[in-house]
């Protein structure tokens, strides 16, 4: 049993020099590219998501010079990356399988969607300087690869996985925006309270009326 646990190091360096060639032709022409996918290996897939997420976190918390935002992007940005692809891959996956009555590679599938995820996580670096602009192309972007890519790859029909993908981004979107306006008005009532520490007071005193 201990043979089986016994990694390949030299083989696993050697599908990351691979695998990383063929991530460095996708960013030449991420359309094109996108028609016909790799399958990564897992260990490439799990090196190039996390370094992805970690680089883009970090970077955003630079250009915004937020070390709350930096430690956030190092360490919670990740795993979130992981968490979100494999709930992404597997809704996927069962879409094909039972609504479209199509099985697919699921190795394959995840690889297609840490592709189509670069725009996003490149979007998210400028999100600090560009604004709300940045995550929203972001997404229409990965979007746009998501639909080319399951159904070059997968031959799945066009029409349907266009109005998932579509109903998909605009649920995040609406989600993304709602969350913003909270955080913003959030943001707002902290600076009105630091400027005017009495409106700390009559908050208080309003909250003990309401007991």
């Amino acid at each position: 049993m201990g043979n089986h646990l016994n990694l390949d190091w030299t083989q696993i360096r050697s599908e990351l020099i691979k695998d990383l060639q063929s991530l460095l032709q996708f960013l030449r022409n991420p359309l094109e590219r996108i028609r016909s996918a790799p399958t990564w290996g897992w260990p490439s897939q799990l090196v190039f998501l996390l370094a992805m997420s970690a680089s883009s976190g970090a970077l955003n918390g630079i250009l915004s010079k937020s070390f709350f935002r930096l430690l956030e992007g190092i360490f919670i940005l990740p795993l979130s990356s992981v968490i979100v692809l494999l709930i992404a891959a597997g809704f996927f996956y069962y879409l094909s399988l039972f609504l479209l009555e199509q099985q697919i590679a699921f190795k394959k599938l995840t690889s297609l969607l840490l592709l189509v995820s670069i725009p996003t996580f490149l979007m998210n670096i400028l999100s600090p300087v560009l604004g709300l602009f940045a995550p929203i192309l972001g997404l229409a972007l990965s979007g746009l690869l998501l639909m080319v890519g399951l159904v070059e790859n997968f031959k799945l029909p066009r029409r349907p996985i266009i109005k998932v993908v579509a109903g998909l981004y605009l649920a995040i979107l609406i989600l993304w925006l709602l969350n913003a306006i909270l955080t913003y008005r959030e943001t707002r009532s902290l600076e009105q309270f630091r400027k005017d520490p009495q409106s700390l007071d009559i908050l208080e005193r309003e909250l003990r009326r309401g007991r």
